[in-house]
């Protein structure tokens, strides 16, 4: 190297340009020899360095396949779905995680084949997102032909598994919004297309992947988690009005709590999700808690189930939705056998995709205790 006007200063004088062949992984001595600098007048030291074979990165972005129900006119920006782990198995195993936009990089892979998984955790039906009582509805609407669902929303909706959708799915998803676990029932995982990749490693690579959580038929999952519904809010004009009468009950019996829908202002209900409160030591939910026999939600699917003590799960979904103010639902307890004044509230109400305010009103059953004698 020469320039004919002199320099001065320090940093670099030269950069070498090599094409790099080894495997990833190897190490290669790099000898810095014969170094003179001008003419050797001007005293110099060398040193010498290694080059490290790396491999390439594989970056790209996790995004939601599935997009709100009915399908919009224009076709929007993928929602991110971040915390999704990638694993890249290979000679020397790592993950990374998706950020907040759904990015990814992994880096720094070894020598040898890599397979790369992405993955999430199941949702949990306590923290329900995405996955509400207007999902088992539109399934059982399109099995009756009344709506079409999409490729997409098919395979959101296949969580039996069969690649048939029917009412079976339907009622599936219906079970896990209220915790009914079932070992075919999908509901809850996430699947991604492409499942897995194996990718050159030795070059930089991009690799998008769909994510698609199972039962979110209507593609309302946030990759925010929404808020639960407060149904305990004080009512008001614009407010449909979900409510429990106050009633008597006799001690060691069976005690029927109707449900009645209000203020719907010309809403459709074709679904309905909420959860009972109530003391475990006076009330016990009956072997059939929730019963629409000869309501207004007659003829709908509905589940029921007490995963722990002192609360009750129930889900209304139906194929054809009602629109009349009056009774949707019948719940019904075993009473202890102790005279008391016991409340039973309603939590988390929702009607069909949790668009419309909601209002709860409770009730108080009053157990009573008959003696033989009368008193």
């Amino acid at each position: 190297m020469f320039n004919s006007a002199d320099f001065t200063g320090a940093g670099s004088v030269v950069d070498i340009h090599m094409r790099v062949i080894g495997p990833i992984g190897s190490v290669s001595p790099l000898n810095l020899v014969n170094f003179r600098y001008n003419g050797g007048l001007v005293c110099s030291n060398a040193s010498s360095g290694t080059l490290t074979v790396v491999g390439g990165t594989v970056a790209g972005r996790v995004f939601y396949e599935n997009e709100a129900y009915p399908p919009p006119t224009t076709t929007p920006t993928p929602k991110p779905v971040p915390n999704t782990r990638l694993d890249a198995v290979g000679s020397a195993n790592f993950f990374t995680l998706s950020d907040a936009n759904g990015n990814y990089l992994l880096a720094a892979f070894g020598p040898g084949p890599y397979t790369v998984t992405p993955s999430r955790p199941d949702e949990n039906y306590l923290t329900p997102n995405g996955i509400f009582s207007n999902d088992p509805s539109l399934i059982a609407q399109h099995v009756v032909q009344r709506i079409t669902l999409n490729p997409v929303q098919l395979r959101a909706a296949d969580v039996s598994g069969l690649h048939s959708i029917s009412s079976f799915d339907a009622a599936l998803v219906a079970q896990w919004i209220v915790g009914i676990t079932n070992p075919i029932n999908r509901t809850g995982r996430w699947v991604f297309t492409p499942p897995s990749t194996m990718p050159d490693t030795n070059v930089d690579t991009v690799q998008n992947y769909a994510a698609l959580l199972m039962g979110d038929v209507n593609g309302d999952w946030m990759p925010v988690p929404p808020m639960q519904p407060d149904s305990s809010l004080p009512s008001t004009g614009n407010s449909i009005l979900a409510a429990l009468a106050d009633t008597k009950a006799a001690a060691n019996n069976t005690v029927t709590l109707p449900l009645s829908l209000s203020n719907l202002r010309g809403a459709e209900v074709s679904s309905y999700p909420f959860d009972i409160e109530y003391d475990p030591a006076m009330l016990k939910p009956a072997e059939i808690a929730a019963d629409v026999s000869g309501t207004l939600s007659d003829g709908a699917g509905v589940a029921s189930y007490s995963p722990t003590p002192g609360l009750l799960k129930v889900v209304v979904y139906g194929t054809f939705p009602a629109s009349s103010e009056g009774l949707y639902l019948n719940l019904r307890f075993k009473t202890a056998g102790t005279r008391a004044s016991t409340p039973v509230e309603i939590r988390r109400f929702r009607v069909n995709d949790g668009t419309e305010q909601v209002s709860a009103s409770g009730a108080l059953v009053d157990i009573t205790v008959i003696r033989p004698n009368g008193l």
